[in-house]
């Protein structure tokens, strides 16, 4: 019963993130040469997300597979792709494995709207793993993503330390990084921009709370990035 529960309230709290929906079939016809980097930084900011939501390693053989849905309230001011006064959200699946000597890697990819994004990367984990409660956990890692669309096509790297202090239920985390990403333009109706790159880099600070019920979790997080706010939830099993 309290599985049925947790599942249901998952599903209650996520389900409005999934309303909002970047949409990426006007970019030809609404990108510009002053909007390149603000797009870039909104885009990147979203990939850059959801590395983890906490430090703990799975361990050799852990697995974890989850589902995970950001949403950045606003875009940028000078993003003229997305909507300026609606928010826009991405979500994909991520699946992740642990390894020998407290390295967990992991794969994502997600598909919508013709924008696909396949990505993974390696995690450290820095302290010895435990679960004793009140323990703290430390964790590097490293990531790269490819986003390709018709029109434009996107690298993002990102590197990121996060904190998290064990608990029985509720494990508060956080995160400090930073994110790379370049973007190609390869349709546009501006044919001046045809061809053109942008590169960002930008800051990352992550805070968060994860519950956890048996194999199962919920985690709730919010993002300072280019100055904006991006809001992520994941939910998932873990063993």
């Amino acid at each position: 019963m309290k599985i049925k529960f947790f599942v249901i309230s998952i599903f209650t709290i996520l389900q409005p993130l999934a309303v909002f929906s970047a949409g990426f079939s006007d970019f030809s016809s609404n990108i510009s040469n002053s909007s390149l980097k603000a797009f870039a930084k909104d885009v990147g900011g979203i990939l850059g997300s959801g590395a983890n939501n906490t430090a703990r390693s799975l361990g050799f053989s852990g697995f974890d597979v989850g589902y995970k849905q950001f949403i950045q309230l606003k875009p940028s001011i000078k993003n003229s792709v997305f909507n300026s006064e609606k928010a826009f959200s991405l979500g994909w699946v991520q699946a992740e494995i642990g390894m020998p000597y407290r390295v967990d890697g992991f794969i994502r990819g997600t598909n919508y709207d013709g924008f696909a994004v396949t990505g993974g990367g390696l995690r450290y984990g820095l302290r010895k793993i435990s679960d004793k409660p009140g323990y703290t956990q430390m964790m590097f890692i490293a990531m790269g993503n490819m986003a390709t669309h018709r029109d434009f096509y996107m690298t993002h790297f990102a590197s990121h330390i996060y904190i998290s202090r064990n608990g029985k239920v509720a494990i508060p985390y956080m995160g400090i990084g930073f994110d790379s990403t370049k973007l190609l333009v390869n349709r546009a109706d501006e044919a001046s921009i045809i061809g053109k790159r942008a590169y960002t880099f930008e800051s990352r600070f992550t805070a968060g709370m994860k519950f956890k019920l048996r194999f199962f979790y919920l985690a709730l997080g919010g993002i300072i990035t280019h100055s904006r706010t991006v809001f992520e939830g994941s939910f998932g099993a873990r063993f």
